[in-house]
């Protein structure tokens, strides 16, 4: 429906609103295709680490855990659907479908943000960038250390962050924000080289590690010192 002067009189969402309507009129009381429990979760909430992988771009749904088959698909894909609806290219995923049982796949999911870089930011802090809060916001990894940090051992030799290849990303490495700084990730570069060499070499002279470990608790010690007393 148009105007005199060509301008929509519905918008968007309330011409699909309209039309979804419609059509579930037409369906009657026909089944959903599927259906979900009605019930409230009852987390199981065991989970110590979690590995978040972000995958800058790549790997598309369509040719992914949601393939669809068609005039494009290589032939030695080897598209299967397994019993949770999932379908893949069995090739490339030889192992995966042994353990699609702990495997949570969410559907419906989408991005109003075409630009990867903010859309990066969004999937790692939940916010829209917002250019004058960016450094303010922190990270889901920094809010689970903070929230799952009564739950730490004192044998927990890891920080509670540990970022791998941020920097490389297009939103870059988000850190604590506003949190504390024991809350801000340890930051990895390991695309080419390798992990880098975090720890003392056994040759047995520990003087500079040494060294720079009591340097190290002087500072920090000031630090805590001065958040307490403020």
């Amino acid at each position: 429906m148009v105007n005199y002067a060509f301008e929509p009189i519905l918008s968007r969402r309330e011409l699909l609103r309209a039309a979804g309507v419609s059509m579930a009129a037409s369906f009657g009381t026909a089944p959903p295709l599927r259906a979900g429990s009605s019930g409230k979760a009852n987390p199981v909430a065991t989970a110590r680490q979690v590995i978040f992988i972000m995958l800058d771009g790549g790997f598309s749904h369509v040719d992914g855990w949601d393939a669809k088959e068609g005039a494009w698909t290589p032939k030695d894909f080897g598209i299967q659907t397994f019993g949770n609806g999932v379908a893949m290219p069995s090739s490339l995923f030889q192992q995966l479908p042994g353990h699609l049982g702990d495997v949570a796949v969410l559907r419906n999911l989408n991005a109003w943000d075409a630009v990867h870089g903010r859309a990066q930011y969004y999937l790692q802090t939940g916010h829209p960038l917002n250019l004058a809060l960016s450094k303010e916001v922190p990270s889901i990894g920094s809010v689970i250390g903070w929230e799952l940090q009564s739950r730490r051992k004192e044998s927990d030799s890891l920080p509670p962050f540990v970022a791998l290849n941020g920097i490389s990303s297009q939103a870059g490495l988000i850190t604590q924000g506003f949190l504390s700084a024991e809350y801000a990730p340890l930051n990895l570069q390991v695309e080419a080289a390798g992990p880098p060499k975090i720890t003392p070499e056994s040759s047995g002279d520990n003087n500079d590690f040494d060294r720079r470990w009591k340097l190290l608790e002087k500072l920090d010690g000031a630090l805590r010192k001065s958040q307490d007393l403020g």
